[in-house]
C-alpha cells in the first residue's frame, strides 16, 4: 500500500482513528476505487485521503482493520452525513471564534456599462456610493475587521470601476494607516485603461481579476451590449487583459455557457489559446447559468436538456485542459476541507452596498440585510438564515460528493440536485484522482532519478 495523498489534518485532529468494530461493515459512501495497472486507487471524500494498493492488497483481510481505522469501511448503520455535518459543526465552532471580519465584499455601484440580459442586477435600484458613505465605510472596517489577519477586499458591482474613485479612497487611507491588504475584482475589464491597471497594482494590491466573456466578438458584443455604440468592446476587453496580466495581475476568465452560445464558445477558446497560451496568470474556466435564466428565456430545461449541456461543458473543459489554459488545479483533488459554502456562511465575511447597508451575499441587493455600517450590531436572526443549509435529500444519504456539497436555503437552486450536473461531479472528481495518482508517479520517478544522481 502506498500513500498517494494524506487524509486532512483537520478532519483527522476531530474524527480521529475509526477505531475496529465487531459489528457488520461496508464501505463508506464516501470512498471509491479505480482500477489502474496491476492495483487501484482509493479514495475518501470526507477524508482526502488517496491509498495506492496492487492486486494482492486490494481484498486482504489484513489490511481491512487498515482501512477501517481510516473510515474507507463504517458499521452498517452508521449515519455519515450526521457524521460530516457534526465535523463541519466543530470546524466552524472553532472558526467563528475569530474576533472581527478578514474579508469585506464591497460594491461601489450597482450601476454598469453593460447590459447583460441574464444579469440579475436588471431591476435593482442604481445606487453609487457617495463620499460620506465612502468615510463611513472605512471608519467600520476600522473597527470591525480582524487586528490579526490580513484584509481581503473585493470589488464588486454592478460594474464596480464606474466608481473608481471609492477604491482609490479606501485603499490609500488603508495604506496611510498601515493596514496590510490584498484585493480580487469581478469586472467585466472594459474601463482597465493603462492609468486604471498602474493603481490596481501599486494601491489596490489587486491580485485578481474575474472577467466574464459570453462568446466570440460578434456573440460577446450584442450579449454584453455596452452603452458605447463606437467602439469594438470584444477587442478592447481583449487588449486590458494583455495589459493585466503584464502588470502580473492575473485573471480568471469565466465562459457563462447556456444554450444561445455553447457551441460558439469552443470557437472562442480557441482564440484564446492563440492569443494567451503560456502567459503566467490566467486561466479559464466555465460556468453554466442558473436554471432561472432559462426561465426568463423562455424556457425551463429538460432533463435531456441538461445532459446535452453537462456533455458539451465537459468536452469544452477538456478543449480548455489540453490548450493549456486552465488553471493548474482545476483538475487535482482538493486539498480542503469545505466548512462553509461562499461568503453568505462564511463567519469572517461581510459584503457592504453602496448605500451602507450590510448583507452577507452579493446577490442580494434590495432585501436580506443583516445591519448598516452606522451600526456594529448585526441581525442574529439574519444571519442565521444565510447559514440554514437546505433539508438533505434522498440521494444525499449516498452521495459521494456530500461532503463537498453544501446548498443553501437563500440559494437560487435551494433544494435542487439535477442528476446530470451530479453525474458530471463524480466524473470530474474520478478523473482528478486519476490525474493525482500520475502526479505522485512522477514525483516517485523524479526521486528516484535524484537519487540515481547522488549515488
Amino acid at each position: 500500500m502506498k500513500i498517494i495523498s494524506l487524509p486532512l489534518r483537520e478532519v483527522i485532529d476531530i474524527a480521529g482513528n475509526q477505531p475496529s468494530f465487531g459489528c457488520v461493515s461496508r464501505k463508506s459512501s464516501f470512498y471509491f476505487d479505480v482500477k489502474v495497472d496491476k492495483g487501484y486507487i482509493l479514495y475518501n471524500s470526507l477524508t482526502k485521503e488517496c491509498l495506492y494498493v496492487d492486486d494482492s492488497e486490494y481484498n486482504n483481510d489484513e489490511l481491512k482493520n487498515t482501512f477501517t481505522e481510516k473510515w474507507f469501511y463504517v458499521p452498517l448503520d452508521f449515519d455519515e452525513t450526521k457524521f460530516v455535518d457534526e465535523i463541519r459543526d466543530v470546524i466552524n465552532y472553532t472558526l467563528c471564534q475569530t474576533q472581527g471580519f478578514v474579508s469585506y465584499t464591497i460594491l461601489t455601484t450597482t450601476d454598469c456599462n453593460a447590459r447583460c440580459f441574464y444579469c440579475f442586477e436588471a431591476n435593482s435600484k442604481k445606487i453609487t456610493m457617495s463620499d460620506e458613505t465612502i468615510g463611513k465605510v472605512l471608519d467600520y472596517i476600522e473597527r470591525t475587521r480582524c487586528k490579526d489577519s490580513k484584509l481581503t477586499l473585493q470589488w464588486f458591482g454592478g460594474e464596480p470601476l464606474y466608481n473608481k474613485k471609492a477604491i482609490n479612497s479606501i485603499c490609500r487611507c488603508l495604506k496611510e494607516k498601515g493596514v496590510e491588504y490584498a484585493s480580487s475584482m469581478i469586472s467585466n475589464g472594459y474601463l482597465f485603461d493603462k492609468e486604471t491597471i498602474c493603481e490596481a497594482k501599486d494601491l489596490w494590491n489587486l491580485n485578481n481579476v474575474q472577467i466574464t466573456l459570453d462568446g466570440t466578438e460578434k456573440t460577446y458584443n450584442k450579449v454584453k451590449s455596452y452603452i458605447y455604440k463606437d467602439v469594438n468592446a470584444y477587442e478592447r476587453v481583449l487588449q486590458n487583459i494583455d495589459n493585466l496580466l503584464s502588470a502580473e495581475i492575473s485573471v480568471s476568465i469565466r465562459l457563462n455557457i447556456d444554450a444561445y452560445n455553447i457551441q460558439d464558445m469552443r470557437c472562442l477558446v480557441n482564440e484564446l489559446a492563440l492569443r494567451y497560451k503560456g502567459k503566467k496568470g490566467l486561466s479559464v474556466y466555465t460556468h453554466t447559468l442558473f436554471e432561472e435564466v432559462g426561465k426568463c428565456g423562455g424556457f425551463v430545461r429538460t432533463q435531456e436538456r441538461r445532459k446535452e449541456i453537462c456533455e458539451l461543458q465537459k468536452a469544452l473543459e477538456d478543449e480548455i485542459v489540453s490548450l493549456g489554459l486552465a488553471h493548474s488545479t482545476s483538475r487535482m483533488l482538493s486539498k480542503k476541507f469545505m466548512d462553509h459554502f461562499c461568503m453568505a456562511d462564511a463567519h469572517g465575511s461581510i459584503v457592504i452596498l453602496p448605500d451602507g447597508h450590510l448583507t452577507k451575499c452579493e446577490s442580494s441587493l434590495d432585501d436580506n440585510f443583516v445591519g448598516h455600517i452606522d451600526n456594529d450590531c448585526l441581525n442574529e436572526k439574519m444571519l442565521a438564515k444565510y447559514r440554514r443549509h437546505c433539508k438533505k435529500l434522498e440521494e444525499c444519504k449516498t452521495c459521494v460528493l456530500y461532503p463537498d456539497c453544501i446548498k443553501l436555503e437563500v440559494c437560487h437552486e435551494a433544494g435542487k440536485c439535477y442528476e446530470e450536473f451530479r453525474n458530471k461531479r463524480i466524473s470530474d472528481l474520478k478523473e482528478a484522482v486519476l490525474n493525482e495518482y500520475h502526479a505522485f508517479l512522477e514525483r516517485e520517478k523524479e526521486n528516484a532519478n535524484n537519487k540515481d544522481k547522488v549515488s
